[in-house]
């Protein structure tokens, strides 16, 4: 299997991309703290699909504690049906987040340090159909609904 890193165009939550250096660590939202959103995904059998999201904060989440309920994530997986699949469920739903230091899967659970919020999800699946673009197949997006509290300060829910 191959695994690749793909930015993610297409966003399905509001991400403002400003300078953090003139907010304080108490007045961040999300929709300031958060730069970029990748897609690390993976190719097998049936097509490409994402592995895992990839959240980097313009701030250090060195402490932060973050778990599934943080974070609504959409992917490719959780728009297909049953009838789309010919094994496995749950296609796309969220198994693990850690963060990191660099925008990777770690199979330790990350550094615990860093810019990044790793989001996996389960890819325990199988596609009946073969996509035809990996561009729709590794769309996906975020939008923090709880507050993520660090050493660096508060960052306040999404707006959206």
């Amino acid at each position: 299997m191959k695994r690749f890193l793909c930015k993610a165009g297409f966003l399905l939550s509001l991400v403002v991309c400003t300078s953090c250096a003139s907010k304080t660590a108490g007045s961040l939202t999300a929709d300031d703290a958060i730069t970029s959103i990748s897609v690390i995904g993976t190719i097998g059998m049936d097509g490409s699909k994402p592995k895992a999201i990839a959240v980097e904060y313009c701030v250090d989440l060195s402490g932060a504690k973050v778990d599934l309920s943080t974070f609504d994530v959409f992917d490719y997986g959780q728009t297909l049906g049953e009838n789309d699949l010919n094994a496995g469920k749950d296609a796309g739903k969220p198994t693990k987040i850690y963060i990191n230091d660099t925008a990777e899967v770690s199979e330790s659970g990350g550094t615990g340090k860093g810019n990044f919020v790793i989001i996996e999800v389960n890819t325990d699946y199988s596609v009946s159909r073969y996509a035809r673009s990996y561009k729709a197949t590794m769309a996906a997006g975020v939008v923090q609904k709880k507050p993520i509290k660090s050493a660096s300060g508060i960052i306040s829910p999404s707006s959206v």
